[in-house]
C-alpha cells in the first residue's frame, strides 16, 4: 500500500449532505462575517471584494471558491512536495510551539520558542511545514528563516508555497494580530 499518496476513504456523506455543510460555513463567513483586527488584512479583504463594516468583513462565497483550488506544498526534502486537491488526505506536522512546565511556576511560553519549532522542522523534518500563527511578526519571522534554512532564491520562494498554519477562531469569530513581541527582526511593512 502506498501510505504517501492516500485519498479520502470515507463514502458514507453523500453529495448533498457534503454540498449542504460546505454552503452552510459559506453563509457564515457571508451573512454574519468575521471580525479582523488588523487594518493591513481588512484593506486585502476589501481589495479581493469582501464587505468591510468597521472590523467585520463579510467574505462573499465567489472569493472563497475563487480560493479552493488545487495547489501544491513544497517541503524541506523535495520528494515530500504534496498536491492539497480534492479527495486528497494528507498528513503533516501540525503541533504548535513548545512549552515548559514546571510544578511550582506552571505553564511558561518563551516568546522565542517557535525558534526552535521552525528549526527543527527545517534541518530534520521532511514534511511540509507548520508555521505557528501567533502574530505577523512571528510569521514573518519563520517565512524568514524557511527561507534562508533552505537558501531559497528570490523567484522560487514567490512562486511556491512553503509553509501552512492553522488559526482558531470562536465567537464572534475574531481575527487577532499580536504586536511584534521578539525584536529579532522589524515587522514587515
Amino acid at each position: 500500500m502506498d501510505y504517501v499518496h492516500l485519498t479520502h476513504p470515507f463514502t458514507s456523506h453523500s453529495d448533498d449532505a457534503v454540498a449542504a455543510q460546505h454552503n452552510s460555513a459559506l453563509g457564515v463567513l457571508e451573512r454574519a462575517g468575521m471580525k479582523i483586527l488588523l487594518p493591513q488584512a481588512r484593506s486585502l479583504f476589501a481589495a479581493a471584494g469582501a464587505r468591510v463594516a468597521a472590523d467585520m468583513v463579510s467574505i462573499g462565497r465567489d472569493i472563497v471558491q475563487s480560493a479552493l483550488r488545487q495547489w501544491q506544498l513544497r517541503a524541506a526534502n523535495p520528494a515530500h512536495l504534496r498536491l492539497y486537491t480534492p479527495g486528497q488526505l494528507l498528513f503533516r506536522p501540525g503541533a504548535g510551539c513548545p512549552n515548559a512546565t514546571y510544578p511550582v511556576r506552571g505553564r511558561r511560553p518563551t516568546p522565542l520558542r517557535y525558534h526552535a519549532m521552525m528549526q527543527a522542522q527545517i534541518t530534520r523534518a521532511a514534511k511540509p511545514m507548520s508555521v505557528y500563527a501567533h502574530g505577523r511578526a512571528q510569521v514573518h519571522d519563520s517565512l524568514r528563516m524557511i527561507r534562508l534554512g533552505l537558501n531559497l532564491p528570490d523567484g522560487g520562494w514567490a512562486s511556491d508555497v512553503w509553509a501552512y498554519t492553522v488559526i482558531n477562531t470562536k465567537p464572534p469569530r475574531p481575527l487577532h494580530c499580536r504586536p511584534h513581541r521578539c525584536g529579532r527582526y522589524p515587522p514587515p511593512d
